[in-house]
């Protein structure tokens, strides 16, 4: 699409919940599924992004749309409560973008895995497994209820993740992180 070429309307009042909306690839997926007619919500645990940009739901209220819903994905309360509020305010749920951002703390200090905090193996489990997993749960239950549409598809999910899932990255050998030491040990 050039600069000057207006968007496609192929989302026209199709709903969507993007997770993480509010930085990063996501708000961009944000952004432009609202340029290409989609109905929001802007789900994220930290609404109001990064500092000196724009929080992506002001972006897209600006255009009269109300966005925002404030989440932690690996709570199931909350993504049903999520869940619901789209339908509550649009009828329906069209799209869920998930994003398995996860996290790297031990890229700043790796240990070995007789070493590791098991506070922060939690931490990763939430967000790299269980917040991958609630959305996807609960927004196919949703999904099942409604009539199909277009092609007769009732829904999309859609699930990404970064290439550091398997090509590591700078500061964080793989030998040194717990869940590739729990599937490598001999």
């Amino acid at each position: 699409m050039s600069a000057t070429a207006a968007p496609s309307q192929r989302l026209l009042n199709r709903v969507a919940i993007v997770a993480g909306s509010c930085q990063g690839l996501e708000r961009g997926i944000c952004l432009q599924f609202h340029l290409e007619g989609a109905l929001l919500i802007c789900a994220d645990l930290r609404p109001n992004g990064l500092p000196g940009e724009e929080p992506t739901h002001e972006v897209i209220q600006k255009q009269g749309r109300r966005a925002i819903f404030k989440v932690d994905v690996s709570d199931s309360k909350q993504v049903q409560a999520m869940i619901a509020q789209a339908v509550e305010e649009y009828g329906a749920l069209h799209m869920l973008v998930k994003n398995n951002a996860g996290i790297c703390g031990e890229a700043t200090a790796a240990k070995p895995i007789d070493e590791a905090d098991e506070d922060i193996f939690d931490l990763h489990m939430m967000i790299s497994v269980k917040g991958p997993f609630m959305g996807p749960k609960y927004a196919l239950r949703q999904m099942k209820k409604q009539e199909p549409i277009g092609r007769g598809d009732r829904g999309w999910i859609i699930n990404l993740s970064s290439i550091v899932t398997s090509a590591g990255m700078r500061g964080l050998h793989k030998c040194h992180h717990p869940s590739y030491e729990i599937r490598e040990a001999h």
